[in-house]
């Protein structure tokens, strides 16, 4: 009987720490659904942590985005900047309306900071 209850003390106590280790290592830790420019469906992941961001979803504002492929604050802004130039002469504007792109991402993002 005590031997017993010493091992399923031990299966115990290895299991927990296993237990909470694996939920708080999650990959999907501070990813947040982003929605589209009106708010109506998700067309992609926003990561609160570090600023990156993915589409998954084909959307007509995010032409220039790859699907499923993470891009930094710098990338997504650069991405679509060059995006812009095909269509403005403009560099300075197309700067100003990438990042007016990524913060409009962050904000339908919602994050919880």
């Amino acid at each position: 009987m005590r031997i017993k209850l010493f091992s399923s003390a031990m299966l115990l106590t290895a299991i927990i720490p296993l237990s909470i280790g694996l939920s708080s290592c999650s990959n999907e830790e501070g990813v947040v659904n982003t929605k589209d420019d009106y708010g109506s469906e998700v067309i992609g992941k926003f990561n609160c942590n570090t600023g990156e961001a993915k589409l998954t979803k084909d959307d007509i504002a995010y032409t220039a985005l790859k699907k499923n492929k993470w891009y930094s604050k710098e990338d997504f802004i650069s991405t679509l900047k060059a995006d812009y130039e095909l269509l403005l002469d403009d560099e300075s504007e197309s700067l100003r309306r990438s990042k007016l792109r990524y913060n409009l991402w962050v904000k339908q993002s919602k994050c919880d900071k």
